[in-house]
């Protein structure tokens, strides 16, 4: 029986069977809620294995957390119960804000003047707020608020995951695909299987400063590849974005920007093997059931390598660190410098790693950087820098910025938020951020070449454009000039020898790319192939398999 005594000692009655199931259903509200943000952000790696995988690890942290709130609850009274739950309400929610708390102290500690670490602010957020709920929190008003908020939330969250299309999220980039096979590169000289390898003779008249005895041009060559940079044009009419300054600072250091520039196909794997293999790897009459002759030109098999080596030069390759379609083989004459090549190659890794980023264990334990890197301009310059290579050589560099995940922003400082996902996670102002920095880092680059490669020849060009407007449900012959113009119009700036830019044509396209370079080496006219440009999707799409040839008028 309870004494007047006993009733002081209690804040408040014991909570009605109502407000106890409110209490219930708001940590419940809150625990699915991280789940279902993060299968947004994620959807693109969603499978049906992937998922029960996230499953169990968000439904073993639920249910540890309500072992710990019932032993609470029984330890402290059924009449402290609603305190008990909204701290762990706090708990949930700022467990899972680990990136924007951390950048909101930052902003807030520059406004202040305090020159105190972020994380600071994270902790007194993280273990303030369940505080404040434990000793204030035995209201039945704030219970209430705290219930219809995770019930908004939750509820926006579905709404948002409904609206997703299953086409809306194309596997154009896998990470760490283990599909891909490694072939073993043949010797200079033997047959290239499936890849066509035009012959470019070696020789030439070349009268540069830097060359040979025998009268050959002879400087190194950088061609550095932005993963879905867009033209100059395509920015301004999709997202509004004027890159003109970059683009005028890149012509004074002697660039010429090719403002009509195309790829010739709109997936990176096709575009890689396309100027690699100097040639179309497939055409319009053609059909395919799979990417081994891709995988081949993009493991080694390809002329561009060949091609390289015949000129005596060496052959230096610096991979992006995450897509597993363009790793570095292992080979006596390619020189392999991709900044922590490890990939992940399980899908529980991967999927493991997009949600560490969301919470603070990631400020001690970083999956990203134990499995995996995105390699940026920065890491190129670096490289070169730090790592004395002998000339001549030809060095391959594909940066993945400014294509997602989004690592940076606009003045190279990292982003608060990263979704470690590379087909999803369109957001056109944390591109158009990414793709400032990787101007930033370009000219940078570029300075660094000026002073210590002068006469080399450098190629900035991406694989393919953004993809805003691109809808990969649609029949091939369905896209409009639009799509089209976006997906297709691509940066490209080059700095070679006068005698060699005479050579280069308006409305330059990929697979030309390095029939120019060998023939600006050797001193002799390009034998350019005709400009086209093929359409093609990625497995699960009806069109799969097939290849239209676009109509583009150049």
């Amino acid at each position: 029986m309870t004494t007047p005594d006993t009733e002081k000692l209690s804040l408040t009655p014991a909570p009605t069977p109502a407000l106890r199931a409110m209490s219930y259903a708001t940590v419940a509200f809150l625990c699915a809620w991280p789940l279902l943000e993060f299968v947004i952000h994620n959807y693109a790696l969603m499978t049906s294995e992937k998922a029960a995988v996230i499953g169990v690890v968000f439904l073993s942290g639920f249910a540890f957390a309500a072992g710990v709130l019932f032993v609470t609850v029984r330890i402290s009274g059924p009449s402290n119960a609603p305190r008990c739950f909204l701290a762990a309400y706090a708990v949930i929610i700022f467990f899972f804000s680990f990136p924007q708390i951390m950048e909101a102290a930052r902003w807030l500690f520059g406004v202040l003047g305090l020159f105190l670490p972020p994380h600071f602010g994270y902790a007194a957020v993280f273990i303030g707020a369940p505080l404040f709920f434990l000793i204030f929190g035995n209201h039945t008003v704030l219970l209430k608020i705290a219930f219809v908020f995770s019930l908004a939330v939750v509820g926006a969250t579905v709404v948002e995951l409904s609206l997703i299309a299953p086409g809306d999220e194309p596997a154009e980039v896998r990470v760490g695909d283990s599909e891909s096979p490694r072939p073993v590169i043949p010797a200079v000289g033997n047959s290239v299987p499936k890849t066509p390898s035009p012959s470019i003779s070696v020789g030439g008249t070349g009268k540069d400063k830097k060359a040979r005895g025998d009268g050959r041009y002879r400087p190194n060559v950088y061609n550095i590849i932005l993963d879905g940079y867009a033209r100059a044009d395509q920015l301004k009419a999709v997202l509004g974005f004027d890159n003109t300054p970059f683009l005028k600072a890149l012509a004074e250091h002697g660039f010429h920007i090719d403002p009509r520039a195309r790829a010739n196909y709109p997936q990176s794997r096709f575009s890689f093997a396309s100027f690699l293999s100097m040639d179309y790897p497939y055409s319009e009459s053609d059909k395919f059931s799979d990417y081994s002759r891709l995988y081949a030109v993009l493991n080694g098999i390809n002329a561009t390598i060949q091609n390289t080596w015949a000129r005596g030069y060496r052959y230096i390759h610096i991979g992006n660190g995450v897509w597993g379609e363009t790793q570095c083989v292992e080979h006596p004459k390619i020189i392999c410098r991709t900044p922590n090549p490890s990939i992940i190659r399980n899908k529980t890794l991967e999927i493991l790693n997009s949600l560490n980023r969301l919470t603070p264990l990631s400020y001690f334990v970083s999956i990203s950087g134990k499995f995996s890197h995105v390699t940026t301009v920065t890491d190129v310059q670096k490289t070169v820098a730090t790592a004395s290579f002998k000339g001549p050589f030809l060095l391959f560099a594909h940066s993945l910025p400014p294509h997602s995940p989004y690592t940076s922003r606009a003045d190279c400082s990292n982003q608060p938020i990263v979704q470690f996902n590379l087909s999803g996670g369109l957001d056109k102002n944390k591109y158009l951020e990414a793709l400032q920095c990787v101007n930033r880092r370009l000219i940078a680059f570029v300075d660094y070449i000026d002073e210590h490669d002068p006469e080399a020849i450098v190629i900035f060009h991406s694989d393919h454009g953004s993809r805003f407007l691109t809808d990969w449900t649609q029949p091939l012959d369905a896209w409009t000039e639009k799509q089209f113009n976006e997906r297709f119009g691509i940066l490209f700036a080059v700095r070679a020898p006068g005698r060699c830019m005479e050579e280069l044509p308006a409305g330059f396209t990929l697979v030309n790319l390095f029939r120019f370079v060998f023939a600006c080496l050797d001193g002799k006219a390009p034998e350019y192939l005709e400009n086209r440009h093929f359409i093609v999707t990625d497995s699960g799409s009806i069109d799969f398999g097939r290849v239209h040839l676009y109509p583009a008028r150049n």
